[in-house]
């Protein structure tokens, strides 16, 4: 298999040490800037080409898209018009609409298609998934839910792009559709969603050593409802000092704490022993995972075995895309 990766900003190493995992050995990259695509293509012992559709015309089975959301859309399509299979960066596109379209194309071009929903692939939060999923029937050992919190925060000024509305940035697209998508991966589609808070504290944001004047929300903070009364508050920003992530899940019965980080508490704390759980505190051991091992050996299987795990990345996509048209 010969797997393409589009764009060769700080995603692009991840994806490839995650393609070598599921033994994809032969890697082509490029970039709307092709110095930058060799000088990943020389750090990392893969091939750079040099631009869209050179790549796309070289032979790829597959496609990885690490590129601004605005772009996802058209180099999709290309993708399908090729034949290649395709995988992209969250979110999937800017609009439902958009979204549905290119689901249908890919589907009708017998294609693999799926979106890079990585914190589905961290250990504890599965474990937390577990839980809620018992929920619904009443036999979580939490008990019945009554509310939840979801939140992740960075320090931006990665990339300007980031940071500015019109180029897709912010936190809302860049750190909140994460824990929207695990929430609604935990829950199911909101019955309500409100829009709590939306600030831009930081309006100037010095990246590579230059000043930038931005205009994307750097703080925002949702509430959603899902059945049963069940409420979940996300908060997201680009300005906390260093990245932190969490989640919490509380029922009349106990809570659960989970993260992705290792030197965050994760535990399960009863009030009464329920299944395999006992009362009181239940530490979790936390170990630094390896998401993009997990991401793309599951999508490479899926492309060599004709499956279709994947593909709940792709359509779960849209029910993220329709809350976050809510909130923009």
């Amino acid at each position: 298999m010969i797997f393409g990766i589009i764009g060769c900003g700080k995603q692009a190493p991840k994806h490839i040490k995650g393609l070598r995992a599921a033994d994809v050995d032969e890697i082509r990259v490029c970039d709307v800037d092709p110095a930058r695509a060799q000088v990943l293509a020389d750090a990392l012992g893969v091939t750079a080409v040099r631009d869209v559709p050179a790549l796309l015309s070289s032979g790829v089975t597959a496609v990885s898209i690490c590129t601004p959301t605005p772009s996802h859309a058209p180099l999709i399509r290309q993708c399908v018009a090729a034949g290649i299979h395709w995988m992209c960066e969250k979110p999937l596109c800017e609009d439902v609409a958009t979204g549905e379209a290119l689901i249908r194309e890919t589907e009708a071009a017998g294609l693999t298609g799926a979106v890079g929903w990585i914190y589905r692939q961290v250990p504890t939060l599965r474990q937390g998934r577990a839980l809620a999923a018992r929920q619904s029937d009443g036999a979580s050992p939490l008990g019945t839910f009554g509310s939840a919190i979801f939140r992740i925060g960075g320090r931006g000024s990665a990339m300007p792009w980031k940071h500015y509305a019109a180029q897709g940035g912010g936190a809302t697209r860049e750190m909140m559709v994460h824990m929207i998508d695990l929430a609604q991966w935990y829950f199911g589609a909101p019955t309500e969603v409100e829009l709590l808070q939306r600030q831009l504290r930081w309006p100037e944001r010095r990246i590579h050593g230059e000043l930038h004047q931005v205009d994307a929300e750097d703080w925002v903070l949702a509430s959603l409802r899902f059945d049963g009364g069940l409420d979940v508050l996300i908060q997201a920003d680009l300005t906390s000092p260093s990245f932190t992530q969490y989640v919490e899940l509380h029922g009349d019965n106990g809570s659960f704490v989970g993260s992705i980080q290792p030197q965050h508490a994760s535990y399960i704390f009863l009030r009464e022993a329920r299944d395999q759980w006992p009362a009181g505190r239940t530490e979790m051991e936390t170990q630094p995972h390896d998401l993009y091992r997990g991401q793309m050996r599951a999508f490479v299987a899926d492309i060599r075995n004709g499956t279709s795990e994947t593909a709940d990345t792709m359509r779960g996509s849209i029910e993220v895309m329709r809350t976050m048209e809510r909130l923009i």
